[in-house]
């Protein structure tokens, strides 16, 4: 019977840590990957395993596959601190187990179906949904690439998991701003390097333009108010990135005018980092 690894990626996730953990307890091996958290994360951790793992964060791919690397298993199950087994993937994880996960018929990986949920409310509409990921994953015919939208390369074939994943998201509006900040700075991060720029027509419209796709097209506005405070934060969360970048790029362009202005008031340098 094939067995399965989990992997963890956490940074000061004590109040969510231990539930994930639960979930996932019934596995061969628990694998976390921490970013030197600072808080009970990995007291906690320890109580159920003791394969913990420090690095440096460098995104998502990156502690994924250093994960990857610890493990001694062929299958292996991605989770984020805040994602949590539900027992009706738990029983199919094990039928999968006991019949060696399909593997005659070449299956490299599983998308596996996740339960959205903001500020507690479980999410059907909008634009995460329908929302699944590829959490399961062979070792030998994957790699996790990409930026802060990290995914796997799969070599063969990616089979469905209609049983899901809880996903918690937020259950706090201002963590959930702070999560957008930072992810918004990451991914506008990854734009300026794959050379990517945006006018201020872009940072204006593109907030919008999500804003509508997600309340109106995806029908986000059958979540209720919820679903409008959802809409509210990815169209926030579209002009924090668009803005970053062009607001780069014109410090860019107006480093020599803001070293002179700077002069003027005795500065002797205009340093934007």
């Amino acid at each position: 019977m094939e067995k399965i690894s989990c992997v963890i990626i956490t940074y000061n996730e004590e109040k969510r840590i231990r539930t994930c953990l639960e979930s996932v307890k019934w596995v061969d091996e628990i694998i976390l990957v921490d970013s030197f958290s600072t808080d009970r994360t990995l007291e906690i951790t320890k109580e159920y395993t003791d394969k913990i793992y420090q690095y440096k964060w460098n995104g998502f791919a990156i502690q994924r596959n250093r994960g990857m690397e610890h493990c001694n298993n062929e299958w292996i199950l991605f989770l984020d601190a805040d994602e949590y087994v539900t027992e009706p993937l738990k029983k199919k994880l094990k039928q999968l187990q006991e019949i060696d996960f399909e593997d005659s018929k070449g299956i490299s990986a599983y998308w596996i179906k996740r339960l959205e949920h903001f500020l507690g409310k479980h999410l059907k509409y909008g634009s995460i949904n329908p929302s699944r990921q590829p959490r399961l994953l062979r070792k030998s015919k994957c790699k996790w690439i990409g930026g802060v939208h990290a995914y796997p390369e799969v070599d063969g074939k990616i089979a469905d998991l209609y049983e899901p994943i809880y996903h918690d998201s937020q259950k706090d509006f201002s963590s959930y701003l702070n999560r957008l900040d930072q992810y918004s700075t990451s991914d506008a991060n990854d734009r300026w390097e794959a050379g990517r720029r945006h006018n201020p027509l872009r940072v204006i419209f593109s907030p919008v333009a999500m804003f509508i796709k997600c309340f109106f097209l995806k029908r986000g506005f059958l979540d209720g108010f919820h679903g409008y405070l959802f809409a509210i934060g990815l169209a926030f969360y579209f002009f924090m990135r668009v803005l970053k970048v062009w607001h780069r790029e014109w410090l860019d362009k107006n480093q020599s005018y803001m070293n002179e202005e700077m002069k003027k008031w005795g500065i002797e340098k205009y340093n934007r980092r």
